[in-house]
């Protein structure tokens, strides 16, 4: 834990040792400073920490659907940086789930997020771990795009992610994907890519992924069928696209977004070498995990 005194996580470490309540610290310190920064773009921050209504979402839709299947106990992946507390959360399924009323409910995003997500595992037969994250991914980059039309640049942003989202499903499952619309490439150029067919892919598309490195990620995932190692090479482009953003325009939303995803992969990153130290892996095997701060 010494390592972690040259870190933004130094703070933290005078009251405690366990790296899961230092990380929630810093989240929490991070939310707090981006919510002063965004005094006057509420929306922008509740944009950016959806992502963490979005892994409470999962969890309580997996207790309400999967009660026996669910290994993962509640308290440790409660976050207090999501825009609505797990509890209320909670308690607004609930009442969608027994069609109570829910007029008091104030906040729009996670509520159509949530109701989107109900009624698309409605359609669901057997509902499995999988189609429940399948259908909260869905909804919640549908329903981030639809909110980040006011930020060109997110919004240009998310339709990325959905691309990436997309490209995940079809590599992974191929033809078996709950396709999410709003991204740059249709569900055809989708599975054109996955397979990599030669003079298939349109030459606009093919530059796109030569011009990121998308097709030696692509062309890696094909020899080595690493999930973990796409998961994170698809995620390093992301990151490396904000910090492009930030570079060419310097403030605003591009600096606000690249603040924050190299915050998370900071954290994500400290997270990964501790754990290699502690199981005795070296540090070779573990840099290509290792995401741009």
């Amino acid at each position: 834990m010494a390592v972690l005194f040259d870190t933004d996580l130094a703070p933290f470490l005078q009251t405690e040792t366990d790296l899961e309540k230092i990380s929630q610290a810093d989240l929490n310190a991070l939310k707090t400073k981006l919510n002063i920064v965004l005094t006057e773009e509420p929306l922008l921050g509740k944009l950016l920490f959806l992502k963490f209504d979005v892994l409470h979402l999962k969890q309580i839709l997996k207790e309400q659907f999967l009660p026996k299947n669910l290994e993962t106990p509640k308290d440790q992946i409660i976050f207090k940086t999501a825009n609505l507390s797990f509890s209320a959360l909670e308690d607004l399924v609930v009442c969608l789930l027994k069609k109570k009323n829910t007029d008091y409910f104030q906040e729009p995003l996670v509520f159509e997020m949530i109701s989107r997500a109900l009624e698309l595992l409605s359609l669901e037969g057997n509902k499995s771990s999988s189609s429940i994250e399948a259908a909260v991914d869905k909804v919640f980059l549908e329903s981030k795009l639809k909110y980040a039309d006011k930020y060109p640049l997110l919004a240009r942003y998310v339709r990325v992610e959905i691309d990436i989202a997309n490209l995940k499903a079809v590599l992974k499952e191929r033809n078996k994907i709950e396709f999410i619309y709003g991204g740059n490439f249709d569900h055809e150029d989708m599975l054109k890519i996955a397979n990599l067919k030669e003079g298939e892919v349109k030459p606009s598309l093919q530059r796109f992924l030569e011009a990121y490195g998308i097709s030696l990620i692509l062309e890696d995932f094909e020899k080595d069928h690493s999930e973990t190692l796409l998961e994170v090479g698809l995620n390093r482009f992301l990151s490396n696209m904000a910090k492009e953003e930030e570079r060419e325009t310097g403030f605003g939303v591009a600096k606000v977004l690249s603040f924050f995803e190299r915050k998370l992969n900071a954290l994500n990153n400290i997270k990964l070498i501790l754990f290699s130290k502690r199981v005795g892996l070296p540090v070779s095997e573990i840099e290509p995990l290792l995401l741009p701060i």
